[in-house]
């Protein structure tokens, strides 16, 4: 017990650790600075060259100086950059954008590589390009294709295409989700909007990912013949299979307010939980020659064709990676630190994705199972139960706080809520997951060989049914659920400054210790009150884009108006992630008017009934909306303002018509269809 928590105090000194943070370091820096692949190469090259100098003084003079550890770190740090460059597959020659012809009708052959969650108009894919106008090319491409009588894609189907290959829109309003940056954190930077009906269809490519959809087609068929439907079956996908996109908007909402949702997405917890699984199932090989190392194999293939079943998404091939380290370790039976695991997983995952590092589910889960290995075995010694069944819920209770805590700035940066009853949640749910994650196995098994029993089928689905019940029962309870909680990402620091020095002191009271509480308690409250000051004295004046509608925001410190041409949720939508991201609560409500001043310029709004000519007024901007039938060159002649904006409420007609008037009169032209919403500055 004693060495476990010297290590744990000297966990900064483990070099994996140390090395590891450099190569997070350097791919935020060739994140936000992207390096070329040769300027990259002679930064990795000098530092490699500069370490192997400095070792070879160090072994020469038996002294390891500061020097040949900070060429160290700048050498995994310039891995980092080097890996971030490597992995930009613009950066590759072979790659379709350098071979893209802007504004062309462009021909490729499309190979669908995952499919999306549909929208409701369009079927939403992620292709491979094979080729683009005759080359063989690489990359990846979003493709919409509209909803019709003809059906879907299945993964590994091929097509011809001949389309334009646009550029995704980017965000238009503030503080809403960016998809296009999502998308690139992916290598994807196009997308294909098309019909079924002028696809070529060609022959489907096999594949590793065709095959496991396959396998998961025979499988959903199989449980469909034997009764299986509805929310049960999609919770089925979603636990056994990895594929949550046949699970309801309304259901998916009950697991996230429940506090519930990491059930859904196939992670660390399921790995694990099959990983024991198996480890008892492949027991009985112990007592056979070899039979260890035959385990080991047994446990390395379950594990990565789970992964490969499960469509090799993220979050699957990220617990794998972890679980096949801990499968190592089990073999060799070393007493290895379990941070230098989770590190090793961590760094190897980097190298190969080092994209994985802003994906919020790698975020999470390597918070949340850092937290648990460090703060679960403190919160344990608070009290020891006498009895097994009351030490096994102390457990399980200390894991899930722990889990939480370690989340929940992360969660609350991302999705700035926080369910009040996750503890009810988990401590009914987790303890059985294993039960219903092995049983769901068998099942699989079973019904593919057409041998499964009426009372199993029957008896697990109702399993999944109470389970669904219990979610939405807890989702139901408002009053433990914490929404729209403001949070940023200095709020995030030091929310974690905050927690790493309290659970520091909690590991060793001392007066030095106190220090660094009361200065993380401190910092916490000067980002908290430079805030509140920022919200109090901040103004701002905005007009949104939102297709076929009318919106434009007031804010004077803590009050946000909403002028509006009328009263469509998808206004109140946007308009809510913007106070929310600004931190605002309350939003008042009020008609569009036609003049307003904001710091003494005057911005004259010009509506369906055209009307302009207002006495004694020379706007400084114009806004026009709802598509006026004006004669723009007059308008301007008259009125003479600096600026046009147009909002998406206009036909592109009229918007097109408007843009040419305003480059004759070299007048600037604003459309917040193309350059997102306008401020006033």
């Amino acid at each position: 017990m004693v060495l476990r928590y010297v290590m744990k105090r000297n966990l900064l000194n483990f070099i994996l650790i140390k090395l590891t943070a450099c190569l997070v370091a350097g791919i935020i820096i060739g994140s936000f600075f992207p390096f070329s692949a040769e300027a990259s190469t002679l930064l990795f090259g000098t530092a490699f060259f500069a370490n192997c100098i400095f070792f070879y003084f160090s072994n020469r003079t038996y002294n390891r100086s500061i020097w040949f550890g900070l060429a160290a770190f700048a050498l995994s740090c310039s891995l980092g950059i080097l890996t971030m460059s490597l992995h930009d597959e613009k950066n590759h020659p072979s790659h379709y954008t350098n071979h893209l012809q802007i504004g062309s009708i462009q021909t490729a052959t499309l190979s669908i590589r995952e499919v999306l969650r549909a929208n409701n108009y369009n079927e939403r894919y992620i292709a491979d390009i094979i080729t683009l106008n005759g080359l063989s090319v690489s990359g990846k491409v979003l493709v919409y294709v509209k909803k019709d009588s003809l059906g879907s894609f299945d993964v590994g189907d091929r097509f011809l295409i001949r389309d334009h290959i646009q550029s995704i829109r980017p965000v238009l309003n503030p503080h809403q989700f960016d998809y296009k940056r999502f998308l690139q954190k992916q290598y994807i930077y196009h997308q294909v909007n098309t019909r079924r009906d002028v696809i070529l269809p060609l022959n489907k490519k096999t594949s590793i990912h065709s095959l496991a959809a396959s396998l998961r087609y025979k499988i959903n068929i199989a449980l469909t013949d034997h009764g299986f439907k509805g929310d049960e079956l999609s919770i089925f996908n979603a636990l056994l299979l990895g594929q949550r996109n046949e699970v309801s908007t309304e259901l998916r909402e009950s697991y996230t307010s429940a506090g519930a949702i990491h059930i859904l997405a196939v992670s660390g917890l399921h790995v694990g939980i099959l990983l024991l699984l198996m480890n008892t199932l492949f027991s009985p090989l112990l007592y056979l020659k070899n039979g260890k190392t035959l385990r080991l194999v047994f446990l390395i293939i379950g594990l990565w064709s789970f992964a490969i079943i499960a469509g090799l998404s993220a979050s699957v091939v990220r617990a794998v990676t972890m679980f096949t380290a801990v499968a190592l370790s089990m073999h060799l039976k070393r007493a290895t630190n379990t941070y230098n695991t989770l590190v090793l997983s961590m760094f190897f995952l980097l190298l190969a994705r080092p994209n994985y590092l802003f994906d919020v589910g790698f975020q999470l889960s390597y918070a949340a199972v850092f937290s648990i290995v460090w703060i679960q075995p403190l919160l344990a010694a608070f009290w020891i139960p006498r009895f097994w069944a009351l030490k096994k819920l102390w457990e399980l209770t200390t894991v899930t706080f722990s889990a939480q805590l370690g989340v929940l700035p992360i969660s609350l940066l991302y999705f700035h809520q926080f369910p009040g009853l996750f503890f009810v949640s988990n401590l009914i749910i987790v303890p059985f997951l294993g039960l219903i994650l092995g049983f769901g196995i068998l099942v699989i098994a079973l019904s593919l060989l057409g041998q499964l029993p009426e009372f199993l089928m029957r008896g697990y689905q109702t399993i999944l049914e109470w389970m669904n019940g219990l979610v939405r029962w807890i989702s139901k309870q408002e009053a433990f659920i914490f929404k729209d909680v403001a949070f940023d990402k200095w709020l995030l620091v030091s929310c974690y400054l905050l927690i790493i020095m309290l659970v520091k002191y909690v590991e060793t009271q001392s007066l030095k210790r106190i220090i660094y509480l009361l200065s993380a308690v401190l910092s916490f409250q000067v980002v908290f009150l430079y805030q509140r000051y920022e919200r109090e004295t901040t103004d701002a004046f905005l007009i949104f884009h939102k297709s076929r509608h009318t919106a434009i925001v007031k804010r004077n410190g803590e009050r946000l108006h909403l002028f509006h041409s009328d009263s469509a949720s998808v206004i109140d939508k946007t308009v809510h992630q913007y106070a929310l991201g600004v931190n605002i609560e309350k939003v008042s409500k009020e008609a569009l008017k036609n003049v307003f001043s904001f710091k003494g310029k005057t911005l004259l709004v010009i509506d369906s009934l055209g009307i302009y000519k207002v006495e004694d007024l020379q706007p400084y901007y114009l806004l026009l909306t709802q598509s006026p039938k004006i004669h723009l060159e007059r308008v301007i002649d008259y009125l003479k303002p600096k600026r046009i904006i147009v909002d998406g409420s206009n036909y592109h007609s009229y918007i097109e018509r408007w843009r040419k008037t305003c480059q004759q009169k070299k007048l600037p032209f604003h459309y917040t269809g193309e350059k997102g919403a306008f401020e006033i500055e």
